[in-house]
């Protein structure tokens, strides 16, 4: 994938992404711009690789991500300037089943815990912190364009909780109040997802158009 543009109705907001790759073919950044009624913003997340191909690092204008790896897991994260770190837990299939965020006094701010299909897919995402809440999903078959990106890197669990399928189903549940979201796809003949719609309670909020190289 090289480029997507998505477009979100109710605010008037044009957001796009290019994908830009190394020579040899792995992610080096992303390029995003957001056109509004404000003006036009633009911003650059750069990947820094360490010796064993992993991504380690996350760097934007505003702010730097560093992850810690153990036997092939990201174990924990250091943010600056905030200084927040995050611990990260996972289960015998190496899947992530527990982040826990701590602000730069050591208090935990917030924890995210998951569970998932037999596809890999996260199914139920709960999250308890100031704002607690809780997620469920559906997906298709077709494959996530997304995933193929970081399909190797551990970052895609950790910061992007990138999955496997598209989502075809979002629930978002806080206390008695539940939002129900529901996304369309047109693909393409490799089955690649060419547009997407999100509607959130019935209406449309988002478009989005997916460029391949």
């Amino acid at each position: 994938m090289s480029k997507i543009e998505s477009y979100f109705p109710s605010m008037q907001v044009q957001y796009n992404i290019d994908f830009i790759y190394d020579p040899i073919g792995r992610i080096q950044s992303l390029n995003s711009q957001t056109i509004s009624s404000m003006g036009t913003s633009n911003n650059l997340e750069f990947f820094s690789y360490n010796s064993d191909g992993q991504i380690w690092k996350i760097s934007k204008s505003n702010f730097n991500i560093e992850y810690t790896f153990l036997n092939g897991l990201i174990v924990s994260s250091l943010s600056s300037p905030s200084m927040y770190t995050g611990l990260y837990f996972y289960n015998d299939s190496e899947q992530l089943e527990r982040q826990e965020i701590y602000d730069e006094n050591g208090d935990l701010d917030y924890m995210v815990e998951y569970l998932y299909d037999n596809e890999g897919n996260i199914i139920e995402r709960y999250v308890t912190g100031t704002t607690s809440y809780f997620h469920s999903y559906d997906y298709d078959t077709n494959s996530n364009p997304y995933y193929r990106i970081f399909q190797n890197q551990e970052i895609g669990k950790i910061y992007y909780e990138i999955t496997p399928n598209n989502a075809l189903t979002k629930t978002r549940t806080q206390n008695t109040s539940s939002t129900n979201y529901t996304y369309d796809y047109d693909y393409n003949s490799l089955n690649n997802p060419t547009t997407s719609s999100e509607y959130q309670n019935g209406n449309l909020v988002g478009q989005t158009t997916y460029t391949y190289q």
